[in-house]
């Protein structure tokens, strides 16, 4: 047991990077909303009774409680408090902070880790830029990280030690997981492998059986009634399986929604897209973990393999083929790879390093500086502008109200977007607004009744040199208006000549 000075010092290192992260995220995030934010924000209009009880309303096929926290950081937090934005953000903010704090006590106190590597596993995540520049904090990317580091830190506390306080609260966090993400199935078909490889008495198998302990149908159990409780359709419609059955087929559905992979669209995402998006954002995290984790190898193959060797291995090469052979809708669908990834690096930090105290402590504090610096760069200094960066709507409802009154017809990328900011500063939209196709195909069509497109650089520029949008719209169209604040893509409107 740690000692009681132990224990004050842990918490208050969960207290400072919690606070660092909220701070982080609500302040290097784009100020303005994304597509997919205003999309899940449009939502807050329902009821809570509406919300708690359908199922027939834009969840993008995920569980609702971003949507809850959204509505609830609405009505529970005065006008006062910051921005709009940073008021609908604050809640999910926090939870995707504390989760942050939790694997600094995770790796402290259930992997065993000296501080420094403890820092090293939190600081690393705390400073990803995936985590924050490229994951939108409106949607369940946050919340389901925060979920996933929960479940693979407790599971592996007691992957000898089954008990029903055990899979009394895995199973709550998961019920909490399926709530947030459809990915909450692969993170428990993740602790399950897991934990019948490095653990004992959950989950066996020898060549002719395959033994199941009955807590892990309580711990399912649990996350069923947590479900039912919160979200009914979740599990009395099969919600939560049908969605994760979407996601599964994804690719058989044929849906045209193209992917940004640096300045470029692709409709289908290049198999080097991850390691690009790795490398270009995440290098010291990248060059941190890999030497880390050979190191680690190397050494283990004389000292020998140990049951954390097998359950940190499955949950990262897990959670990385989950990333890869899910559609990548951007970088955001690897945040929880990447928090994995920074809890085994962290985890065997000590190990590979020799248990220097000296060595550990230089290390950490390089790294974490590196991790910093590259945070910084990206943000203020570089031409790296995040896929969500799409400032400017709030700018064209305060500045084209003449043209937002016609009755005009146009195509828009981020209607959703373009009707928060219309709503917000009580500008009526007459325009007969419809959203562009997002795809990269040159067949799409421009009515001919179209008068005005308003889409952000990366589509007039990322898209092939035949698709409409860039060889008819941006190569003859008229540029009426545009906004360009430097760290975002500069948004334009066109008219049709």
């Amino acid at each position: 047991m740690p000692s009681p000075a132990e224990r004050l010092i842990t918490a208050s290192i969960v207290a400072i990077v919690t606070v660092v992260s909220l701070v982080l995220m609500l302040s290097w995030t784009s100020p303005e909303l994304s597509w997919d934010e205003a999309s899940y924000t449009a939502n807050t209009h329902a009821s809570w009774g509406r919300l708690w009880s359908t199922v027939d309303y834009d969840r993008h096929f995920h569980g609702p409680m971003a949507i809850y926290l959204v509505k609830l950081s609405e009505e529970v937090l005065p006008g006062q408090a910051g921005s709009v934005e940073s008021r609908l953000r604050f809640l999910i903010v926090l939870a995707g902070s504390l989760g942050i704090g939790l694997l600094y006590w995770a790796l402290r106190h259930i992997f065993g880790t000296s501080r420094p590597a403890a820092l090293v596993g939190c600081g690393l995540l705390l400073l990803s830029v995936i985590r924050i520049k490229e994951a939108n904090i409106i949607g369940p990317h946050h919340l389901m990280l925060a979920c996933t580091l929960a479940v693979v830190s407790l599971g592996y506390h007691s992957r000898n030690r089954p008990s029903l306080r055990s899979a009394l609260v895995l199973g709550t966090v998961l019920g909490f997981g399926a709530l947030s993400m459809t990915y909450v199935i692969p993170v428990f078909l993740c602790w399950t492998v897991a934990v019948a490889l490095a653990g004992a008495g959950w989950v066996a198998w020898d060549r002719t059986h395959l033994k199941i302990s009955w807590l892990v149908p309580a711990m399912v159990l649990t996350a069923a009634v947590v479900v039912l409780v919160v979200w009914p359709p979740g599990v009395l419609r099969y919600v939560v399986l049908k969605d994760f059955d979407y996601y599964v087929h994804y690719r058989q559905i044929n849906l045209r929604l193209a992917t940004l992979v640096g300045d470029r669209l692709f409709e289908t995402p290049p198999f080097w897209a991850a390691g690009y998006w790795l490398a270009s954002l995440e290098a010291p995290l990248l060059i941190t973990a890999v030497a880390t984790i050979a190191i680690t190898i190397w050494k283990a193959r004389k000292g020998g393999v140990t049951s954390k060797h097998i359950y940190l291995s499955v949950s990262v090469a897990f959670l990385l083929m989950t990333a890869l052979v899910a559609h990548q809708a951007g970088a955001r669908n690897l945040l929880q790879f990447v928090g994995v990834l920074c809890l085994a690096t962290g985890a065997v930090f000590d190990e590979a390093l020799g248990h220097n105290p000296r060595i550990i402590r230089f290390s950490s504090a390089a790294i974490l500086i590196m991790a910093a610096l590259n945070l910084a760069w990206l943000s203020q200094y570089s031409r790296y502008k995040p896929y969500f960066a799409t400032d400017g709507y709030r700018a064209l409802v305060e500045q084209q109200k003449g043209r937002l009154s016609e009755s005009a017809k146009v195509m828009v990328y981020g209607l959703p977007v373009l009707k928060f900011y219309a709503e917000q500063a009580g500008t009526a939209l007459a325009w007969d607004a419809s959203e562009m196709p997002w795809t990269t195909h040159a067949d799409i069509r421009l009515a001919p009744d179209i008068k005005y497109v308003l889409i952000p650089a990366f589509v007039y520029h990322g898209v092939p040199a035949e698709q409409p949008l860039r060889a008819v719209v941006a190569a003859h169209w008229k540029t009426v208006w545009s906004f360009n604040d430097g760290h975002a893509w500069e948004l334009r409107l066109f008219e049709k000549p």
